[in-house]
């Protein structure tokens, strides 16, 4: 469940798309006509003005997309996995940013972040080196695997070495 530009936005796999509840009826909120989702949209953010969530795009997968609460508004952010599915989760905002694991077909399940942009959303840092991922969900299953505590953030990631362990960022590769 989450509130966003006072409707109450959450996963029904009645819409594909966004479902919504404003106090006195039920929505649904597609995206426009350019791209088609074709899922529920699922892991809801709030970051600005925007809805950020995980949803089925026709020809694009499993991609972050972003809303400003209207159908023309709704748009891919980008196309992380080029003909596959990243499947974004655990979004979580800090500093301006959203953060994230996805898997962008090359290095396997990893965190990003996004400035909103296809420009701005990127690879923080392989951690599993390789094709590797560093993301192990299904080993601790109800564990929030990203927090944002004071400009740092904090996530669960197997480096390939020493296991699934605590880390730390700044946001940054370094």
């Amino acid at each position: 469940l989450t509130v966003f530009k006072e409707k109450l936005y959450f996963k029904s796999n009645a819409c594909n798309g966004l479902s919504w509840y404003d106090g006195t009826a039920l929505g649904c909120l597609q995206s426009g006509a350019s791209i088609s989702i074709s899922s529920p949209a699922s892991h809801l953010k709030v970051m600005g003005d925007y809805l950020y969530f995980q949803a089925y795009g026709a020809g694009y997968g499993y991609e972050l997309w972003k809303s400003d609460g209207t159908s023309a508004g709704t748009s891919l952010v980008k196309d992380i996995s080029s003909g596959g599915s990243s499947y974004p989760v655990y979004l979580t905002v800090m500093n301006g940013n959203l953060f994230f694991y996805a898997d962008d077909g090359v290095h396997g399940k990893e965190l990003w972040k996004s400035d909103g942009t296809a420009a701005g959303t990127v690879l923080v840092k392989d951690i599993a080196s390789g094709s590797g991922s560093s993301y192990r969900g299904t080993e601790v299953p109800y564990f929030k695997f990203i927090a944002a505590v004071n400009g740092t953030l904090f996530f669960v990631a197997d480096d390939g070495i020493n296991g699934l362990e605590l880390w730390k960022s700044d946001g940054t590769p370094a």
